[in-house]
């Protein structure tokens, strides 16, 4: 199997977790993430927010949550 880099994994798990990879490309992906920590670190945390974006679960936000994440955007500016 021809080995993956691991920019080529990151650049690739959109359209792998879409399914609009083609099986070769799949093995590749899932080797290479078998075997690399900080490319299975980005592929299940992907996998997460995927899996809580899609659910109908509601997510309640700690009190002022809202406030502090407007300031941090702003101070980031």
């Amino acid at each position: 199997m021809i080995l993956i880099s691991c920019e080529e994994v990151r650049r690739e798990l959109s359209n792998y977790f879409d399914d609009e990879v083609t099986p070769e490309l799949r093995a590749r992906i899932e080797e290479h993430v078998r075997s690399c920590p900080g490319c299975k670190a980005v592929y299940d945390g992907v996998r997460n927010v995927l899996t809580l974006v899609g659910s109908e679960d509601v997510i309640e936000l700690p009190r002022g949550f809202s406030l502090r994440l407007f300031r941090r955007l702003q101070a980031a500016d």
